[in-house]
């Protein structure tokens, strides 16, 4: 399963997992750049008509994902969540921008790191070597 899938799957089972009736609106998805470099596989939903107030919300994830196993850590100003499973995707539940009882809930997948430059390093590092093998070679001669 590819990374897109498994972040579709992991925000799947954040959305059931409550069993609240709330009315779930695409807000995103695509590759990002992540905070600590690289690029990331992210999700987000609208949650509207949440049945309860955002401070229970946080609360009943926050127990939820504990439960489940993940790092979690509370934000308080703005209040919201982050937390961790042992793969590195990162979860995160924030405030909506709405009056309708929304709330913002996304998977991100863990960074990639950045191939392009390792593998410029690495052709880099053989031209080199070769460059240094000619010149040790001819000195030779």
């Amino acid at each position: 399963m590819g990374k897109a899938a498994q972040v579709d799957d992991r925000l799947t089972r954040a959305l059931l997992e409550t069993g609240l009736a709330v009315t779930p609106m695409a807000r995103g998805r695509g590759t990002v750049r992540h905070e600590g470099g690289g690029r990331c596989r992210r999700q987000s939903l609208l949650l509207r008509d949440v049945p309860i107030p955002f401070r229970q919300l946080v609360d009943l994830y926050r127990d939820l994902w504990q439960q489940s196993g993940l790092r979690v850590q509370e934000r308080t100003e703005p209040l919201g969540l982050r937390a961790y499973d042992a793969e590195g995707y990162e979860f995160f539940l924030e405030e909506g921008p709405g009056y309708f009882g929304d709330a913002v809930l996304q998977v991100s997948s863990p960074p990639s790191g950045n191939r392009a430059r390792v593998v410029l390093l690495v052709i880099a590092g053989v031209l080199v070597a070769v460059g240094v093998t000619l010149l040790f070679t001819r000195s030779l001669l």
